[in-house]
């Protein structure tokens, strides 16, 4: 089974959808802008997304500071989501690297390879 990620229509519905279950305030975010800074993303990423951007508004406004800056949430999330996905894939590569069963003749192959190409004629 093969599945796509969303395009930017797609994820600006997904947002919509998402934001429209949150307090007015933050209902007022330009979605087609967050949309378009979310190439990439999965649905489950842009729900992500949507939760810690009411989440870190509801910190603000706890800590009775300015929460003028709607977009400015959800682009931190979006960088936090981008980070953290880029720490899985590279965790991810080290694991498979640490696991990986070591080839013996690896070197054999490369040393073959790297001969044969100055031997094929022109």
């Amino acid at each position: 089974m093969e599945t796509t990620l969303p395009d930017e229509a797609a994820r600006q519905e997904i947002l919509a959808d998402h934001l429209s279950k949150l307090p007015v305030q933050l209902r007022l975010a330009d979605v087609k802008h967050v949309a378009a800074e979310t190439e990439g993303l999965t649905g489950a990423d842009l729900r992500r997304l949507v939760e810690d951007g009411k989440i870190l508004y509801a910190y603000d406004k706890s800590k009775n500071r300015a929460t003028d800056d709607i977009l400015g949430y959800f682009k931190k999330a979006i960088e936090t989501i981008r980070s953290n996905k880029q720490k899985y894939m590279e965790a991810e590569e080290k694991s498979r690297m640490k696991n990986a069963i070591p080839d013996p003749f690896a070197f054999m192959r490369r040393q073959r390879d790297f001969n044969t190409e100055d031997d094929t004629p022109a």
